[in-house]
């Protein structure tokens, strides 16, 4: 059996955007600090269909994949049968936040690194007439979701923003000179349009996949209120303000500079809102996902959104960050 331990077959999440390229990478790089160690040789596993197959070709360049069945199961049944095998799964599926957080304060990855865009490039000056400076904006909407279905989202509904709270926002950075990308291909379409933000599926491409990644390779920061779309910025360790966010994902790095919270509320079934928490008050839920999304569910606690005055202020205060600016450095976790 120890000779199985030095063979792993790898499952890789490549459904849920953000799981596509943080686990991924975090995974890669596991093996990468113990192929040598332990003369490793591994095979990937795709667990479901990727979300972006142009991040999914990049993977296969790293690992060969195999197809999920039968090796999927040959996978399981050596983790029952080899404490060795399983005890190297463990190893090279450790991945969490503060693994994230480490990665991110390091350089990109070999793979984001090795990208060109050359006929991206080419389309989006077509489409700008030139390359313009890009800020991104991941707003999460209230959508339908093809992957997962309506139950899903409705069940994440606290992760949700109106898109017109960023109204004054957008309009802001378009006068500083930028133009504001939506990311996102599951966004719904919005009623009332806002003027000048452009929705990434608006720009003419031939291959989108690879598009989205164009976008976040050329743009100067983003803006997130917390969703999948946001590890692009990740991906290539570009600055990410956090910006109407329902809980604090990751720890402070080069790349995550800013989280402005929603409010947290004490709730009654028989009363409704009863009492807003202060930060000490809000922290189990802000620090703690899934805490929040239980006790949303059995209604303990409400999320709200911040006004579009606050959501402005913060995100003036991201840009002056940006640019070094500002009188004073913006606080890292805000409530």
């Amino acid at each position: 059996m120890r000779r199985l331990g030095k063979l792993l077959f790898v499952p890789i999440p490549v459904g849920a955007f953000g799981h596509q390229l943080a686990d991924s990478e975090q995974i890669l790089s596991n093996i990468r600090q113990n192929i040598t160690s332990c003369k490793l040789r591994a095979y990937g596993i795709f667990l479901s269909n990727p979300s972006n197959d142009f991040h999914a070709n990049l993977v296969t360049k790293e690992i060969k994949i195999l197809p999920k069945f039968p090796f999927l199961y040959l996978h399981r049944l050596l983790l029952r049968l080899s404490p060795a095998y399983s005890e190297l799964d463990n190893l090279i599926q450790n991945r969490g936040i503060e693994l994230y957080s480490k990665l991110m304060s390091g350089p990109p990855s070999a793979i984001a690194q090795s990208i060109t865009f050359d006929e991206e490039i080419k389309e989006l000056q077509e489409w700008f007439g030139r390359i313009p400076k890009l800020v991104l904006l991941v707003c999460r909407d209230g959508g339908y979701d093809q992957m997962f279905g309506e139950h899903i989202s409705a069940e994440r509904s606290y992760r949700n923003s109106e898109l017109s709270v960023f109204r004054k926002s957008i309009e802001l950075l378009i006068q500083e000179g930028y133009s504001v990308v939506r990311l996102g291909r599951h966004n719904t379409k919005t009623f009332e349009s806002i003027s000048g933000l452009i929705e990434l599926n608006d720009i003419v491409s031939s291959n989108p996949d690879k598009m989205e990644f164009c976008v976040a390779k050329l743009c100067d920061f983003i803006i997130s209120t917390g969703s999948g779309p946001d590890t692009l910025g990740m991906f290539f360790r570009k600055p990410i303000y956090f910006i109407n966010a329902p809980t604090v994902g990751f720890l402070q790095s080069g790349t995550i500079r800013m989280w402005f919270l929603k409010e947290i509320f004490s709730t009654d079934i028989h009363f409704g809102t009863i009492k807003k928490l202060d930060f000490e008050e809000a922290r189990p839920y802000l620090f703690d996902e899934q805490l929040l999304r239980d006790s949303v569910l059995e209604g303990k606690i409400a999320v709200r959104s911040r006004s579009e005055d606050e959501i402005f202020e913060q995100v003036r205060c991201a840009l002056d960050h940006y640019r070094s600016i500002g009188r004073k450095p913006t606080e890292f976790i805000i409530y």
